[in-house]
């Protein structure tokens, strides 16, 4: 009877999504926000041969306008997917102001783009430490600590966040990710359900709903 129940629960969500991905009104999923569109570079901000230019004139030296150019041509070519071109002009910020934590989660998010989690992690550690409750260096963090195998770290952040922000459907829905990853099921489907509470279209909580009373 218990089997059947869950079959039945698993069979009913997955209808809905089928039925609310066939609504041309259906909101676009929030995970879709982070596909980019990789446009070609912008020549006229490289040079030196395509290494990072020094954009301080020795005669008209201002730390905080420095600074900025610095990170905005970082975020330009970061912008059109040249992460690596762009952390050259990051440090290069940082060396004048290492404190500043808006560069430092730029140079971390084009860290992570590349795929190197660690100095990614250990740069939004840099900017936890100067502002430990911002929760977009938070939940940035807790977003790639899986691909490190560290769920149980993400796990923490994203209660952390829960602490600070009880309704944070984004934080219920990843922790709910981040158990259905370590096999968790019935936790899981208790914070995909908090996420459907808020959001009965969220066809990502619909989904993986779905699949983990299916694996029950």
């Amino acid at each position: 009877e218990s089997y059947g129940r869950i079959r039945m629960d698993s069979l009913i969500v997955m209808l809905m999504i089928i039925v609310l991905t066939a609504l041309p009104s259906l909101p676009i999923p929030a995970s879709s926000a982070f596909v980019e569109n990789v446009k070609p570079v912008d020549q006229s901000i490289i040079t030196n041969n395509g290494k990072a230019g020094n954009l301080t004139a020795a005669n008209n030296f201002d730390p905080v306008t420095d600074v900025n150019a610095l990170d905005n041509q970082g975020n330009n070519l970061s912008s059109h997917g040249r992460f690596d071109l762009a952390i050259t002009f990051y440090d290069k910020a940082l060396a004048l102001d290492p404190s500043n934590v808006k560069v430092l989660m730029h140079k971390a998010d084009s860290l992570s783009k590349l795929s190197r989690y660690e100095d990614a992690v250990n740069t939004y550690n840099k900017a936890l430490a100067i502002q430990p409750t911002n929760l977009t260096i938070l939940f940035s963090k807790a977003d790639i600590l899986p691909y490190l195998g560290r769920y149980q770290d993400a796990i923490s952040i994203y209660d952390t966040i829960l602490t600070m922000n009880p309704h944070s459907y984004n934080a219920m829905g990843r922790k709910g990710l981040a158990l259905f990853d370590i096999g968790r099921l019935e936790e899981a489907i208790s914070y995909f359900d908090k996420v459907l509470y808020k959001d009965s279209n969220n066809t990502l909580a619909l989904y993986y709903k779905a699949i983990a009373l299916e694996e029950l």
